[in-house]
Order: structure tokens, then C-alpha cells, then sequence
């Protein structure tokens, strides 16, 4: 039993390593990509807004949270499970 649990801890650290990876992998190409269109730009080693940053992905998808947040009132749930039934409802009504 012993091995199966390293075998699958193994498995497991190997899957999310390939996570990290993906992850870091797309944020790059999002980052190459927005400084290609001028969306951001390196400035004295710190990632800044460019002419075109609200087009920029990220800008974007925080737009679109902030949009979701307030529409669903997930930022004035009082518990966890009032906040669970928000994102739930807002999930249901975004699939649409």
C-alpha cells in the first residue's frame, strides 16, 4: 500500500508541476502579446499599462470580476454560505 501512496503522491506533484507551468506559459505569451500591442510595457523593470491597456486580458477579466462581484452582491454576503449561493446563482445565470 505503502508504494501505491508514493506512486500516486508522485503522480500528483508531477501534475501539478505541469499546472504551475501551463500557468506560467500563458501568462507570458499574455504578457509578450500585450506588450506587442502596446497594451503594457516594461518600465524600469515593472510592468506598466500601455496606450491600449483596456484591451490588455487582464484588465479585462478584472474588469468583468468587479462586474460580477457587484451585479451577484458577492462582496456584501454576510457568510460563507450566502457568498456560496451568490456565486452559485450567478454561475447558473452566466451559463445561460
Amino acid at each position: 500500500m505503502a508504494t501505491y501512496k508514493d506512486a500516486l503522491s508522485c503522480v500528483e506533484q508531477i501534475a501539478d508541476r505541469r499546472q504551475s507551468m501551463a500557468h506560467y506559459e500563458n501568462t507570458t505569451e499574455a504578457l509578450v502579446n500585450g506588450m506587442g500591442s502596446n497594451q503594457v510595457a516594461v518600465n524600469n523593470g515593472r510592468i506598466e499599462g500601455g496606450a491600449n491597456k483596456a484591451d490588455f486580458v487582464f484588465v479585462r477579466a478584472h474588469q468583468n470580476a468587479k462586474d460580477v462581484f457587484q451585479t451577484y452582491k458577492l462582496g456584501m454576503a454576510g457568510s460563507r454560505d450566502e457568498f456560496v449561493k451568490n456565486l452559485n446563482n450567478a454561475t447558473s445565470t452566466m451559463s445561460e
